[in-house]
């Protein structure tokens, strides 16, 4: 088990579910029976105003506590509507996806970086799928012309999707 675990018991048929915190466990009636609860949509950006944001995989709902622009896009800290402080944080960005979890109430620097890198990753990603799409328009001759280039960036974005962030050196074939 870990923080942020809910376990549901059924004793002398009843059912109760309860927190896993850092310190111990805390009772949740509401995760048997839920409300419905907002969530994020393209109309429906988080903005630091957001309360009641509910994410998959997270139970009950959450509000922003803080921001911060990280890469050219904006990220929320969002602690839990019910449990505050007493539960470990997430941040989304502005469309409500998911970025970090079981963050401790401030952006690190090392979260920071890895929410940068994760940005990073992504945009290389759809430039690669750009740049994937751009040599169905080509003859073959541009095609072969230009294979080495796609290779050489997918094995980049290989390495960085594997944990290696550092220098990738190209290969010939």
């Amino acid at each position: 088990m870990s923080v942020s675990d809910v376990v549901v018991l059924h004793e002398n048929g009843r059912d109760t579910a309860h927190f896993c915190d850092s310190i111990g466990f805390v009772e949740m009636p509401q995760f048997l029976n839920p409300e419905p609860a907002l969530t994020a949509t393209v109309e429906n950006a988080v903005t630091m105003e957001t309360s009641g944001l509910e994410m998959e995989q997270h139970f009950g709902t959450w509000h922003s506590i803080d921001s911060r622009e990280i890469g050219g896009r904006d990220y929320f800290l969002m602690e839990h509507d019910e449990f505050g402080d007493e539960a470990a944080c997430v941040i989304v960005d502005s469309s409500g996806k998911l970025a970090a979890q079981d963050v401790m109430d401030v952006f690190s620097p090392e979260v920071v970086a890895m929410i940068a890198q994760e940005a990073l990753l992504d945009k290389m990603s759809a430039e690669q799928d750009a740049f994937r799409e751009s040599l169905i328009s080509l003859s073959a001759p541009e095609v072969l012309e230009r294979s080495y280039e796609y290779n050489i960036r997918e094995d980049i974005l290989l390495e960085w999707k594997n944990g290696n962030w550092t220098a990738v050196t190209p290969r010939r074939c």
